[in-house]
């Protein structure tokens, strides 16, 4: 093979090359490398025969994943040769192994969600995308992913997108798109596929049990996957925010104590993004329930200080506990009432350890699970399949009061008739 580089400044010694490259290829147990064989050389002159072999991806980028299979380029016959995966990452499910795509799923073709952790620390600049550790982790991934994809699925597999990472260990969120919608298999099957298969990969170091694929039929919308990753270049077309998720509820589904303000880094495409079932595992949404959805109130103690400021939904503090909560929170909803779930919604933090007021919202009202079952079925995932700390036996579903404001009561309509008595008053008296 040649291996291409930015300029020639940044190529690596041909023993540096050697070790590195031998240990990692140890590692895949696709390719099973022969001990020993690998061996880096310095190229004095390009090969002759390299010219040709970037034809297909930048004459015909819609080709079949075939085409594209032998870029083993050089810079100066294809300078572009490694970013062929942008411009074909619809119609080339081979070449996105080298590129964490940045196209959204089209209309045309079908999607599932991919979440599981990965057991290591996690830090604040992989909750940023334009960070060098997001960047890094997120092309470490895709790969991976897609390596289990398209041996699993073949043709049918097109690409995988990472929508964002949450501490938790290493909390992954993506989402797998495939060719049309008539190729994407169950999420059941999916959710058994890719957890054999990154088992195989020690370098990511999935923790075990914690892959699971959800079904995402809204995944499609042009406003879906916020995360733009690539290794070595960046589309024109690609999506630049990831700060949806840090957004705090701005609405109020309930009565008391409703959040009112947001923090300043929500995109404008979150309002399109938040209509999505796939979105709502990532944003923490702003929309309070309409006339036709359904909704049900859910309430949990977490195992932490409360703090004054936690009263406060303009305070840091605030915003990203409800960031955090509704993340985790959508995630368990979405596994347990898959596509007629929506969002969550933070109402408000008080005192009792934390104790957490949320309102579920579905499809309809006639999708609204009853208090009973979603107090067993929620008490039993939160606590075990979420990163929030949950006291045991704080989980309780209530039914959800209705979004609009209460009617006036017949004190305050008084007070209201004597107030404007005594002003009517002082502007005769004037």
């Amino acid at each position: 093979m040649t291996l291409v580089f930015k300029d020639e400044n940044s190529v690596p010694s041909a023993s540096n090359a050697t070790s590195e490259f031998s240990s990692g290829l140890s590692n895949s147990t696709f390719l099973n490398v022969i001990s020993g064989s690998v061996s880096a050389t310095t190229l004095t002159a390009v090969p002759a025969t390299a010219s040709n072999a970037t034809s297909a991806p930048t004459a015909a980028p819609t080709a079949a994943p075939t085409a594209a299979s032998n870029v083993t380029t050089t810079p100066s016959a294809a300078p572009n040769a490694t970013a062929a995966p942008t411009a074909a990452s619809t119609a080339a499910p081979a070449s996105s192994t080298a590129t964490a795509s940045t196209d959204p799923p089209t209309s045309s073709e079908g999607t599932l969600g991919l979440i599981f952790s990965l057991n290591q620390t996690f830090t604040s600049d992989l909750s940023n995308s334009s960070s060098t550790a997001f960047k890094s982790l997120a092309a470490s991934v895709v790969k991976e992913v897609n390596k289990v994809g398209q041996k699993v699925y073949g043709s049918s597999y097109s690409r995988s997108i990472v929508n964002k990472f949450t501490s938790g260990s290493v909390d992954v969120d993506m989402t797998l798109v495939f060719t049309n919608k008539n190729s994407v298999p169950s999420a059941s099957n999916a959710t058994s596929e890719f957890s054999r298969g990154l088992s195989n990969f020690p370098s990511l170091n999935v923790i075990s049990s914690s892959v699971s694929a959800t079904s995402s039929s809204s995944a499609t919308s042009t406003a879906a996957p916020n995360v733009t990753v690539t290794l070595t270049a960046a589309p024109t077309a690609a999506p630049t925010t990831t700060a949806a998720s840090t957004a705090a509820p701005t609405a109020a589904p309930t009565t008391t104590a409703v959040p009112t303000t947001a923090p300043t880094a929500i995109s404008s495409s979150t309002t399109t993004a938040t209509t999505t079932n796939i979105e709502t595992t990532t944003i923490a949404s702003t929309n309070p329930p309409t006339s036709s959805e359904g909704t049900l109130g859910l309430q949990f103690s977490l195992n932490q200080t409360f703090t004054s400021d936690l009263s406060n939904s303009s305070t840091t503090a605030y915003q990203t506990l409800s960031m955090t909560v509704v993340s985790e929170v959508n995630k368990v909803c979405w596994r347990v009432y898959s596509s007629t779930f929506r969002r969550s919604i933070v109402n408000m933090f008080r005192r009792g350890s934390v104790v957490v007021d949320m309102t579920l919202v579905f499809k309809d009202k006639s999708s609204v699970p009853t208090t009973s079952n979603a107090t067993a079925q929620l008490s039993s995932e939160l606590t075990s399949n979420s990163s929030l700390n949950i006291i045991p036996g704080s989980v309780t579903a209530h039914t959800s009061t209705s979004s609009s404001p209460p009617p006036p009561s017949v004190l305050s309509l008084a007070v209201l008739s004597l107030t404007l008595l005594a002003v009517a008053q002082m502007l005769t008296g004037l």
